[in-house]
């Protein structure tokens, strides 16, 4: 098999995944696994370079294993959002100032809806990191105002 099947670990946000043996972890684990070739898909076998198809079933299978991890925090989000602010609707974004905030705004609440689905296994470590990062950078545009 030599080099074929070396690992070709592939960060996809807070995951990484290896393209090879389709292993998947924290993008921040210590201690990452190491390519497992004998779990190796049959396709990735007998083909040189994925096709369409191929693309499809690695997307699939992120949706399921981020899915299992957050939920379906993606249909709960808008609700989240809406609660959040005081007049009952996502102030209007007139700059791009106003864009970034309420960007970074989001991806905090998104941390925070993943750390509570996790709340019963102890949190979710990456999403604590990040969302230190993330009021860091609401704390910025806060102070430019």
């Amino acid at each position: 098999m030599g080099d074929v099947f070396k690992c070709e670990a592939v960060q996809f946000g807070d995951r990484t995944r290896c393209r090879r043996c389709d292993a998947s972890w924290d993008t921040n684990d210590p201690n990452p696994p190491a390519c497992h070739p004998q779990e190796i898909p049959e396709f990735l076998k007998t083909q040189k370079a994925k096709v369409a198809p191929d693309h499809l079933e690695a997307a699939a299978a992120t949706f399921r294993s981020r899915n299992a991890l957050y939920g379906n925090n993606y249909q709960r989000e808008g609700a989240a959002l809406l609660a959040l602010f005081p007049d009952g609707g996502i102030p209007a974004v007139k700059t791009v100032a106003d864009a970034n905030r309420l960007h970074v705004f989001v991806a905090a609440v998104t941390k925070l809806q993943r750390y509570a689905h996790n709340w019963t296994r102890g949190g979710h470590e990456d999403s604590a990191h990040d969302l230190q990062v993330y009021a860091a950078m609401l704390e910025e545009f806060t102070s430019e105002r």
